[in-house]
């Protein structure tokens, strides 16, 4: 019975923590990929996974590994590809720029990022959003 009790109430932690962190993850998610959109391309997607250990989790939050687009030898491009080259400042110059091997070359240029202004700039509502998710649930475990 106990071994029950307990395994019931470790899942309920971790329900409440994965909302929390979603919660938390949700308004940077939205941002970055609005700045991601602006600066880099219309089509970028950025998504949200949580990886929950016990009492303890990790939420990241990046570019889609969905594929963005192909080149013209049939390769698949992600939308992690194209974030991260954007992100620190390079790009794949396609023909007449081949390397000797015959492939694009990447040329660096100024970087745009996108997740680092947007974890700035929404640290303060994620954690609000996860402290109100905390609070309400915890209430609600307390007055039952």
């Amino acid at each position: 019975m106990n071994r029950k009790l307990e395994g019931r109430i470790r899942r309920l932690e971790q329900s409440i923590l994965r909302k929390a962190l979603l919660a938390f993850a949700e308004p940077i998610r939205a941002h970055a990929e609005r700045l991601a959109r602006t600066l880099i391309s219309p089509r970028l997607k950025v998504v949200t996974s949580v990886k929950l250990r016990g009492s303890t989790g990790i939420v990241k939050i990046g570019p889609s590994t969905e594929v963005f687009d192909t080149d013209r030898n049939g390769k698949s491009v992600t939308h992690a590809n194209v974030a991260y080259w954007w992100e620190f400042g390079y790009k794949l110059l396609g023909p007449p720029y081949h390397s000797k091997k015959g492939g694009p070359v990447i040329k660096h240029f100024g970087s745009r990022p996108s997740m680092t202004p947007a974890y700035e700039a929404q640290k303060a509502a994620g954690l609000a959003a996860f402290e109100t998710i905390m609070r309400d649930n915890l209430e609600q475990d307390v007055a039952a």
